[in-house]
């Protein structure tokens, strides 16, 4: 069991569609789950629906990981996972503009 893409970097409110590929079965009903790390720094994990869509949190506090992981229904104990990194959405300066060099 396989889930792509396997890492993705996303920032504030992005999304990211996820695909869980098993093999030697018929049965490939999936649940996931997002979980963020003990020391995240975000405002919860982001959300994951029943399609494999993922929502990044709407509130970023600094680069940290969640993980996104896939179970098969017929058997929860074979899963697979992905890891989203979170960072800080760039700020831009109100006026700055980039000019090529004369």
């Amino acid at each position: 069991m396989a889930v792509t893409p396997a890492s993705v970097t996303l920032s504030v409110s992005q999304t990211q569609q996820f695909a869980a590929a098993f093999t030697g079965t018929n049965n490939t009903a999936i649940t996931w789950d997002v979980h963020r790390s003990p020391h995240a720094k975000s405002a919860g994990p982001g959300h994951i629906d029943s399609s494999g869509l993922y929502t990044a949190p709407s509130e970023i506090y600094g680069t940290c990981t969640v993980i996104v992981t896939a179970s098969r229904q017929a058997d929860i104990a074979n899963t697979a996972s992905a890891t989203v990194t979170l960072v800080l959405p760039l700020k831009v300066k109100a006026g700055a503009t980039s000019a090529a060099p004369h």
